[in-house]
């Protein structure tokens, strides 16, 4: 893995073989954890941890730089992996330097997760979620494992596990979460197996496979996957590199809008469009069904409730109009625009029109976003603002 920076700006790194003498006042860390400060266009070792068995490490190429660091947010602590399978807690305020025992009470926690010479790779990956916090690990030779984490320390035995082991060469892991909302986590890892397999995992118990790409190869086959790339998940897609020089982007066969119409309509309406159609009104409240998807209400029950919030804001001496709305993160296939108009003919939106004013994230999947407009009320004759709603 690569380096790590915290808020303040310092960076840590994991090193691998090679001569240490640190402690003895040298200037070599090898296998060892160093913190970087930058200052006066300068970067400077502030602190540093080497293993106790530093040597033994070398001497056996069992690079403690193999895997992390890793920083655990909302603490001082980060945690780091090595070919000996060893996973290490580090405080940041003072990594712990170097001690001549047969263990390293200098640092907060070290246990044994894997055995033999094995590499860690992308790896480890931290999630917060409902009930705990989760170090996910996917090393050389080991299956997925899930760890609590305290706060304070690891916990020593997995929450869970898989039952696919990783191959010498590990892949990468990666995870994608609405904040801490457990059914939208999922556990993403590059797999050795068929010369390539993309997995995912349900993250609040990893024994629990969602799907891999060798399901339908014909289709979603990956290739030759890359050691030590983890997937990249953004824009709703998961990304993956591979070593046949492009790139296999995997995403939702279905959209989610076509998904909500199939949850509330039968196989018989929806082949009516006066039923299931964008703008039919199966319900007769006068909000289409374009609507009641990006207001995430039910288009068969006649209710006002969820729908967009009209309101007034003083601003700098003057009223404007606002208009609140509620909408589920996962809509990704429709775009919702506040727009403005005097006439209500002709629209407007975006800069110089509205301004953002809050977006409140609600921790279950939905979001409530304000937005206010730009002319004031006591300078227009009259002032609408409205939700427009487009699918491509």
């Amino acid at each position: 893995m690569g380096p790590a920076a915290d808020e303040n700006g310092d960076i840590y790194v994991a090193t691998g073989n090679g001569t240490f003498d640190r402690d003895t006042g040298g200037r070599n860390y090898g296998d060892s954890c160093l913190k970087l400060t930058p200052s006066n266009d300068t970067v400077s070792v502030t602190s540093w941890f080497a293993p106790h068995n530093q040597a033994t490490l070398n001497a056996q190429d069992l690079d403690f730089g193999s895997g992390g660091p890793l920083l655990l947010p909302s603490t001082n602590l980060f945690v780091s992996i090595g070919k000996s399978g060893t996973i290490y807690l580090l405080d940041r305020s003072k990594l712990g330097g170097f001690v001549n025992f047969s263990s390293d009470t200098n640092i907060v926690q070290e246990f044994q997760i894997m055995t033999n010479k094995q590499i860690a790779g992308q790896s480890p990956v931290y999630w917060n979620g409902p009930t705990n916090q989760f170090i996910f690990t996917w090393c050389g030779f080991r299956v997925l494992d899930a760890y609590k984490f305290t706060g304070a320390n690891i916990q020593t035995k997995p929450l869970a596990a898989t039952t696919v082991a990783q191959g010498k060469s590990p892949g990468g892991t990666s995870l994608s979460a609405n904040g801490s909302l457990a059914s939208s986590a999922i556990v993403w890892g590059t797999h050795d197996g068929n010369g390539g397999t993309l997995r995912a995992y349900e993250a609040v118990n990893v024994a629990h496979e969602l799907w891999n790409s060798q399901q339908n190869a014909t289709r979603d086959a990956l290739g030759s996957y890359v050691k030590f790339c983890a997937p990249t998940i953004a824009n709703g897609k998961v990304y993956v590199s591979t070593t046949a020089s492009n790139l296999v982007v995997y995403g939702l066969l279905t959209p989610p809008y076509q998904l909500w119409q199939q949850a509330n309509f039968s196989p018989a309406e929806l082949a009516d469009p006066t039923i299931s159609g964008d703008t039919a009104d199966p319900d007769g409240d006068g909000i289409p069904n374009l609507a009641e998807y990006a207001f995430n209400t039910n288009p068969k029950v006649a209710e006002l409730s969820g729908l967009p919030v009209m309101g007034i804001s003083f601003v700098g001496g003057s009223d404007y109009l606002t208009i609140s709305y509620e909408q589920a993160l996962f809509n990704t296939d429709i775009t919702c625009t506040v727009e403005v108009s005097g006439n209500l003919t002709t629209w407007s939106s975006g800069s110089g029109f509205t301004v953002p004013v809050s977006v409140v994230d609600h921790g279950n999947g939905t979001e409530t976003i304000t937005v206010r407009d730009t002319t004031p009320i006591s300078s227009a004759t009259s002032r609408f603002i409205r939700v427009h709603i487009s699918r491509p």
